[in-house]
């Protein structure tokens, strides 16, 4: 069996004991879905998305970054950072195969309350301020990343499944971001920008933008001459996580050259989840309370 738990930051929050992403690869090899709770697992976090965003994909790290072989902004201090263990290669912080993180609206507010659309980092590329206004809670999700020998559905069942627990725990109402396509050219991804462009642009109530400085147009080939089923299948694994749970997306991509990639910016209003996954997470939510 395995035991997935997630312990919020806020201390006024009880430790909540949650399912596990089931499967049998995942229950062969130990892993364990929760919060990092020591500096030890957060940076274990962050020098996993060094490897994967600087050493995999060839991003340009700042100095301070490269220094360290880390992978950090100002950002860290006020998120949870929820991350997936191999406990069968290490009990600690070494035993740290994925990552995720999350920053509610309320920390943003409170950490840098003098920032632009204050404390997200999806703000430096992208307008958000149709969200800002949203009337419940919203966590912005980033940095998401795998090692690539834990590349498998197990993994990612885990990461989803803990971001599912985090959105129930805190009874999040929007989440965005932002999400990668690799490289920093356009035009070799334009089929796939212009299926995200015509099928999943988000309503203009709720729409980012990119800022019009970093704007890239993502509607460069009309709607009927799109391979929709090669787009699908060019998407990152990452990104096809949130179309499946009904994200939407800004309009625009921006450059990510840090991180070498095309960035387009998502939208998950909770409540338009497929029925499907909620009733997955019930189900799993009650398969733990029977075995707790």
């Amino acid at each position: 069996m395995i035991t997935a738990m997630l312990q919020p930051t806020d201390p006024r929050d009880e430790i909540r004991r949650l399912p596990s992403a089931a499967g049998q690869q995942a229950s062969d090899r130990g892993l364990l879905v929760r919060l990092a709770s020591s500096p030890e697992q957060i940076d274990a976090a962050q020098a996993l998305r060094y490897r994967v965003f600087f050493e995999e994909m060839n991003g340009r790290p700042s100095v301070a970054a490269r220094w360290r072989l880390r992978d950090f902004d100002m950002f860290d201090s006020a998120a949870d950072h929820l991350i997936v263990l191999d406990s069968k290669r290490s009990p600690g912080a070494a035993g740290v195969v994925a990552t995720v993180r999350l920053l509610r609206g309320c920390a943003a507010r409170s950490f840098s309350p003098y920032l632009p659309a204050p404390g997200f980092s999806t703000a430096a590329d992208f307008n958000i301020e149709p969200l800002l206004i949203f009337s419940g809670e919203i966590v912005e999700l980033g940095r998401t990343c795998i090692d690539p020998d834990y590349r498998s559905s197990a993994t990612a069942c885990q990461l989803w499944h803990g971001i599912a627990a985090y959105l129930h725990a805190y009874n999040v109402g929007l989440m965005f971001g932002t999400a990668g396509l690799p490289g920093t050219q356009p035009i070799k991804h334009q089929n796939e920008l212009a299926w995200l462009h015509h099928t999943r642009l988000a309503p203009p109530e709720w729409r980012p933008q990119a800022h019009p400085e970093r704007f890239l147009d993502m509607d460069n080939i009309p709607a009927a001459a799109v391979d929709r089923n090669k787009a699908w299948n060019a998407m990152p694994a990452d990104l096809k996580g949130y179309l499946r749970l009904g994200a939407m997306i800004g309009r625009g991509c921006v450059i990510n050259s840090e991180r070498g990639t095309l960035d387009v910016c998502i939208v998950v209003r909770t409540g338009t989840i497929p029925d499907r996954y909620h009733r997955r997470y019930q189900r799993w939510l009650r398969a733990e309370h029977r075995r707790a």
